[in-house]
């Protein structure tokens, strides 16, 4: 992982990190920390207790999940963004956070996005599909990481709302979910995007 991300950086191309759990175990933390010092990252995404982490936050998270006292919420909204700009600012890198809002910073921009479905955090792998969306949209808009992904953030969002409406319709569960919202980033139109974002930047 190191190797193949000082070479990207030696190309110029973009390397996104998920630091999956980087404050859950001691190994995840000194590995998240080793990573951060040997590679420069074009986006860090994760979900709020591993963005608390890297930024030397106090953090509720053991696991993949975020937890409960780390959410982005409207009443604590204002000091997560200080405490993502200031991590933006500090690595040089594009900091996305996943979650009930969704917040991409620059330390420059900062976009708060307000889609998606609760039904995402009950499947495994919705960050990493954002994650590999991240990657794929930073690759395709190399000179600007900052709106390769807030797209990513926003396309998912979106989605996750197509598919939740196909899952209230249905009566279904989070598993038919699942294959829901990855049809819904396939068939994604252009329409469906503009109309159902859900945003602002500062």
């Amino acid at each position: 992982m190191e190797a193949a991300g000082k070479a990207a950086n030696l190309l110029g191309i973009p390397v996104v990190f998920d630091p999956v759990a980087a404050g859950g175990t001691s190994l995840r933390r000194a590995e998240a920390a080793r990573l951060m010092r040997a590679v420069h990252f074009s986006v860090i995404r994760g979900n709020a207790s591993e963005i608390r982490f890297l930024a030397g936050e106090q953090s509720s998270g053991s696991g993949v999940d975020a937890g409960m006292f780390d959410e982005i919420t409207e009443e604590n909204l204002s000091a997560a963004i200080g405490i993502v700009k200031g991590l933006a600012e500090k690595t040089g890198s594009v900091i996305a956070v996943s979650g009930r809002l969704d917040l991409i910073s620059d330390s420059r921009r900062t976009a708060v996005l307000r889609n998606g479905s609760p039904v995402m955090a009950r499947i495994t792998g919705s960050g990493c599909m954002l994650t590999a969306l991240t990657g794929a949209f930073c690759g395709a808009c190399q000179k600007d990481c900052f709106t390769a992904a807030f797209a990513a953030s926003a396309v998912m969002g979106v989605c996750g709302e197509l598919a939740d409406a196909k899952r209230l319709e249905r009566g279904t569960g989070n598993a038919s979910f699942r294959n829901d919202l990855i049809d819904a980033v396939f068939t994604l139109t252009e329409k469906q995007f503009r109309e159902g974002i859900n945003y602002e930047i500062f």
